[in-house]
């Protein structure tokens, strides 16, 4: 019977819209993103944004309203797990680059029909109870997308999106678009980690870096897919957030879940500066 039940845990996981996953790396620094004590953090966080699905969000009066379904509730986390009483209403991450410019990665966004069915929201905090009109905002088009497998996992994965209109009252954020990157750079990364409420995550490192990607120990979980990755040196974003290892193990005596704790170098960032779709909108002045 245990067997059993340890099974349609690991089936309920696996078919989890969070597809990509990520992990913990020695202390988990997630705190929620409008609480962190860089002023400078505080900030770029109001430049990124949750995908949720339309089906998840809906007019109410003047503003928009969500289902208050609980981490705990979507995934069986156990007891001990972090944030398991807040909502986990958003599957993927995205930032704003330009006045209606918007990248994730490639994985969140890869038809029409995903860009149609999805709303992406900013400012979606551990005190949202109802987002306003000036917070939701819809994709109007795809400007340029890929999400290409090699045998390490993703290689190319980025999109572009333009939104139905300008965002209000939040300022496109800036991007490395020439030079390299440093091995040990320092880094940090704001998101929506398994649909919770923003989270920043700072004491991330540049392990390696080759080709389109680099890797570091970024505190991150599948729905951090699309996050932008800082260089805290400079506050530009380096890249997008696009892979990892596995987010949670399961706690047998609890049948539930617990997240995986690992040291190492396992989350995979996508260069930003390796897509030209931003090149070409910046040197157009568009950006």
């Amino acid at each position: 019977m245990k067997k059993n039940i340890l099974l349609a845990l690991t089936t309920l996981l696996s078919v989890n819209t969070f597809a990509i996953n990520k992990v913990i790396y020695g202390k988990d620094n997630r705190v929620e993103s409008r609480l962190h004590p860089n002023k400078n953090l505080r900030i770029l966080a109001k430049s990124v944004a949750a995908r949720v699905s339309q089906y998840d969000i809906y007019k109410d009066g003047d503003q928009y309203s969500f289902p208050t379904r609980s981490l705990s509730y979507k995934m069986n986390v156990c007891e001990s797990e972090r944030f398991k009483d807040q909502v986990s209403l958003s599957d993927c991450t995205g930032f704003l680059v330009g006045k209606d410019i918007l990248v994730t990665a490639g994985h969140c966004m890869e038809t029409k029909s995903d860009c149609k069915r999805n709303q992406w929201v900013f400012g979606f905090d551990d005190n949202s109870k109802r987002f306003s009109q000036d917070q939701v905002y819809s994709c109007a088009e795809i400007i340029e997308q890929e999400a290409k497998y090699n045998l390490l996992g993703y290689a190319k994965d980025f999109a572009v999106i333009r939104l139905d209109r300008e965002v209000v009252g939040r300022a496109p954020l800036k991007f490395r678009s020439k030079g390299k990157l440093s091995k040990g750079s320092r880094l940090a990364v704001i998101g929506h980690p398994v649909g919770l409420p923003m989270k920043t995550a700072d004491d991330g490192r540049v392990k390696n870096t080759y080709g389109l990607t680099f890797k570091a120990n970024l505190d991150t979980y599948g729905g951090n897919s699309g996050s932008p990755v800082f260089n805290l040196k400079t506050l530009e974003v380096e890249g997008i957030l696009i892979q990892g290892k596995n987010d949670f193990e399961t706690k047998e005596d609890e049948l539930c879940y617990v997240s995986s704790y690992a040291k190492g170098k396992g989350e995979k960032v996508f260069k930003i500066n390796k897509i030209k779709s931003l090149k070409k909108l910046k040197k157009a002045g568009k950006l």
